[in-house]
């Protein structure tokens, strides 16, 4: 053999070295997999969602390797998987929604507001071009060219039917097993064969795997099984392979592992969740399955090992149980939304020789990371591609956890298109990035930025906009810049073709001020509501859950024959109240005004002939008394016409439920209308139990009102609040209570969304010293709700139940006194009067109050920290009140009154929240001659439009 043969014999047996030298790569990517879908905690502690699941491999997996705690996807599936494959951020690439199995089918649902952005909706087709698809050298093929041994197992998802990324073989892939264009499973269930029924498949029918069909083989378990029998070729070769196993696990339908799913019954979970928490641990099981095998064969020690999700955990109900956007707690939102529940994703990575054992990384990486990462893993320098890489690789952090690379990266997402039909947190057209410790989430139909620090506030619930402007503007600029270089698929206004700004180009948030109606409703301070309705003349206790199902058997039962409603009103102003509101509808439907579009009304009574009209004789009653007049109306139970929770009786989907839902939505805005355009300026327009969601089906009511009434403050829906309940019926808020609020809405009750409902609905009770939202609080609370008993309506002998004076006191120091409007219920009888005793208690109230501020010692007022009123002589001082000028917002964070008792400062209260009213009363007078305010912390220069003593 000459010496050239030689050395060219030499060369190829050290590349066919070099190659089995090379280490195994298996990527083990998961559906739907959220970061608190785990027993293995990747927060800094366990979570009590942590503690529900059972994934004893990925423990072991964390404990060989090396855990990612600041791992990201992009918020649904395609996206993150074309990311994964090409090394493309998702707002690059194009493909920013989900993709139809089918050819030319956008995913976005239909929206009012924006047209469909123009995005790559064919998803991912190798190299090959095809129109509204992403054209780039896959890693499969740059793994192939290299000598590796290609390997799909699973779910592919990156192309609709008919292009090449329908097929992973398209994509570099030797072996495909069960990968087609469909992004779930049609059946987990061997023996419905996949959903492989003739007659019953649908394009998510799962292929392959015939071997399994007719048997109880789960899905994950035949995916993992044909896993393992693709390995046995490669390395019986000795040759170097990449496995791809991406499991439809756990993607819904959330069918049950009849091999985990008894367990979590038997804990108490729900069904929903019991099933979910099984596809968890079949899922997991698969991993211990494979890494055995691995060390079985003896290849352990040269496999990499990578775990992934491809987006956040599902938390939309249905199909998960409970309420809505909890279920990744401690992060907010799930699947589909920006926020951190939606793409951040449990990250595990183990290389034997390389990576340190149980080792944690809090380096940020997101999904496009593991392009570069992979190959560098291979060994393949310099690989040539088609598409310029946006990916970083993760390699050093796992042979050095504790360094982070360029940490301050910008991660960005971005997400225009319409996943849900009603907008979540988060959800339907957001952009969002990631910088360091700090977040900037784009809202593109609210044109809003919001700003969080993801140190501080993981479950980002503090929006730092407003305190941090020069850091909103700094993100927005770097977010937009990337989106103009990548030239991201960006939306546009359907009613005039105006495209949506960048978010450079949006207005930075201002500080909240309340609006003209919220500063009325404020200064008022104290209102009254009288409840009025069937009930009072059926002479039975009210049970509120029964009344809302079961209408009043006989409407000519209401016959008040002595209705007063001038005393009513006249009772009210005796207590000091300013304002007035009236049930024109409540849970029976009935309506004390003559509707034209609800014939349930008080026009069809014997009693006055059916010519009544109550809300008449309320509103002139009010105006007589100088009382501002304000309207509640029911619309969220009717037991006459069968709604409850604002959704009409029937089939659901039925064609007849829809007519009726649309009839009955038709009658309410009808009635809206009616009571909006006849009765005059209203001060207060308040939706009993909100009045939901235009998008959720209830009724569209927002618009008229803002339409007919202005200025009447409106309380609310699920898109506005301009008030806010404070969070219990005592008739007293917590303090400090704040003006402002995180959200525009709040929700209604057990439907507020989990930053709301948390402790205890403390949110509500306190407000958000940092909010956004002008939105005050309301106190709100019964007369007779004293002793055992709470009863926003008339019945006989309950007048032992009325709130003694000392309690309405009480009340009205931890309410207006804490910068909230009191609202108190009083209750007309079966005569149309309110009850004697019932007015001498509320002339009581009114009297001990007046009398309490009725000789000002002194007084003062301006800007400044500081404030003294300077007594003539020594007073006696007992009654504390300082306002702040609102119109120019919240400003006091922190205060306190001294006063100068012979000629030495002596502290008499310190507090944080002021805004309109903060009262205080001494348990004991003290004699004084110079009380002084002091400001000690501002966001701004404080404003204190009265500093007065009594």
């Amino acid at each position: 053999m000459n010496k050239i043969a030689l050395l060219a014999l030499l060369f190829f047996q050290l590349k066919a070295t070099a190659q089995n030298q090379r280490p195994n790569i298996i990527l083990f990517l998961i559906d739907d997999m959220g970061w608190m879908d785990t027993s293995v905690p990747f927060s800094d502690s366990l979570q009590p969602l942590n503690k529900r699941y059972h994934t004893p491999n990925m423990e072991r997996l964390a404990r060989e390797g090396v855990k990612f705690t600041n791992a990201y996807a992009t918020p649904v599936c395609t996206p993150s998987r074309a990311s994964l494959m090409t090394g493309i951020n998702a707002a690059h690439h194009g493909i920013t929604n989900w993709t139809s199995p089918l050819r030319d089918n956008p995913t976005d649902r239909e929206d009012e507001e924006f047209d469909r952005a123009n995005w790559n909706y064919n998803g991912y087709s190798g190299l090959t071009a095809v129109p509204h698809a992403l054209q780039a050298t896959p890693l499969p093929t740059l793994l192939n060219d290299a000598g590796y041994f290609t390997i799909h197992v699973g779910k592919a998802h990156w192309g609709s039917i008919g292009t090449p990324g329908a097929n992973p073989y398209n994509l570099g892939f030797q072996v495909n097993i069960a990968g087609h264009s469909a992004g779930h499973p049609q059946s987990y269930q061997g023996k419905d064969n996949y959903g492989n029924i003739p007659g019953k498949a649908s394009v998510q029918a799962v292929p392959d795997l015939q071997e399994y069909h007719g048997t109880e083989t789960f899905l994950t378990e035949a995916l993992t099984l044909e896993a393992i029998k693709s390995l046995k070729d490669p390395i019986d070769k000795k040759r170097p392979f990449f496995l791809h196993l991406a499991h439809y696990a756990i993607h819904d339908p959330l069918q049950p592992d009849k091999r985990f799913v008894q367990k979590y019954l038997d804990a108490g979970l729900p069904a929903q969740e019991a099933n979910y928490a099984s596809l968890i641990e079949g899922m997991d099981k698969s991993l211990g399955d494979l890494m055995n095998f691995l060390e079985s064969n003896g290849v352990a020690e040269n496999t990499v090992v990578l775990f992934m999700s491809d987006n956040g955990g599902l938390s939309l109900v249905p199909p998960r149980a409970g309420s809505a956007h909890i279920h990744n707690l401690p992060l907010r939102a799930g699947k589909g939304s920006v926020y951190e529940g939606g793409i951040r994703v449990p990250m595990l990575v183990k290389w034997p020789g390389k990576s340190k054992a149980g080792s944690i990384s809090s380096q940020p990486v997101i999904i496009e990371d593991f392009f570069p990462s992979i190959l560098e893993i291979a060994g393949i320098k310099q690989a040539k591609t088609q598409q310029q890489v946006d990916g970083k690789s993760f390699v050093s952090a796992l042979t050095s956890p504790m360094v982070k690379n360029n940490p301050d990266r910008p991660l960005i997402w971005h997400y225009p298109n319409k996943w849900q039909a009603v907008d979540g947190p988060g959800i339907n057209y957001y952009s969002a990035m990631r910088k360091g410790d700090w977040k900037l989430v784009y809202s593109m139909r609210q044109q809003k930025l919001e700003l969080y620090n993801l140190k501080e506030d993981l479950g980002e619930q503090q929006d730092r906009a407003l305190q941090h402007p020069d850091k909103v503007q700094e993100l927005a600029k770097i977010l937009s810049d990337q989106l103009r270089a990548w030239k991201a698929p960006m939306l546009n206004y359907k009613a005039t073709g105006v495209p949506v700004p960048y978010p450079d180009g949006v207005k930075l948030p201002e500080k909240p001020k309340p609006n003209k109606a919220q500063l009325a409703w404020q200064e008022a301070e104290l209102g009254v509501i009288f409840h009025y309705d069937l009930h009072v003349f059926d002479t039975s206790k009210y049970r509120q859950a029964e009344n809302r199902i079961r209408p009043v058997a006989n409407y000519q039962i209401f016959a008040p024959e002595q209705l007063n409603v001038e005393q009513w009103v006249l009772s009210a102003k005796a207590a000091g109240a300013r304002f007035a509101l009236i049930t024109a509808t409540h849970e029976t439907g009935f309506a004390l005004y003559p509707s034209d579009v609800n014939p349930y009304n008080v026009r069809q009574l014997k009693w006055r002939d059916g010519k009544a009209d109550l809300l008449r004789d309320f509103v002139d009653a009010c105006r007589k008394q100088g009382i501002q007049p304000g309207v509640y109306i029911g619309i969220r139970w009717n037991s006459f016409y069968g709604v409850h929770d604002f959704v009409v009786d029937g089939a659901p989907g039925s064609a007849m439920q829809k007519f009726r839902q649309q009839q009955y939505n038709k009658m309410v805005e009808g009635m809206v209308t009616e009571i909006c355009t006849r009765y005059g300026p209203l001060f207060e327009i308040w939706f009993d139990g909100g009045a939901s969601h235009p998008a959720k089906g209830a009724p569209d009511v927002l618009p008229i009102v803002k339409k007919y009434q202005p200025d009447a403050l409106f309380y609310h829906n699920d898109q506005l609040a301009e008030a806010r309940w404070g969070g219990s019926e005592s008739g007293t808020v917590f303090y400090p209570c704040w003006s402002t609020f995180p959200y525009s809405h709040t929700g209604s009750g057990e439907s507020a969304i989990p930053g709301i409902s948390k402790n205890d609905y403390a949110l509500l009770k306190e407000g958000d010293p940092i909010g956004r939202y002008w939105m005050p609080a309301m106190a709100d609370a019964p007369l007779r709700g004293y002793n055992g008993r709470h009863e926003w309506f008339w019945e006989p002998g309950d007048e032992a139940h009325i709130f003694p004076v000392d309690k309405l006191v009480d009340m009205y120091y931890k309410s207006v006194g804490r910068n909230a409007t009191l609202i108190l219920g009083l209750t007309p009888d079966n005569r149309g009067l309110i009850p004697d005793q019932d007015a001498q208690r509320f002339s009581e109230f009114g009297q001990v109050i007046q009398k309490r501020f009725a000789v000002q010692k002194g007084a003062a007022s301006g800007a400044g920290r500081q404030l003294i009123i300077k007594l003539p002589k020594t007073e006696q001082i007992q009654e504390l009140v300082v306002q702040e000028k609102i119109q120019e917002g919240q400003r006091v964070r922190a205060f306190k009154i001294d006063a100068l008792v012979k000629g030495k400062w002596q502290t008499l209260v310190n507090g944080s929240a002021i805004g309109h009213k903060f009262l205080h009363r001494l348990d004991q007078p003290v004699s004084a001659s110079k009380i002084r305010l002091q400001i000690t912390e501002a966001e701004e220069e404080p404003i204190i439009s009265n500093f007065e003593v009594y």
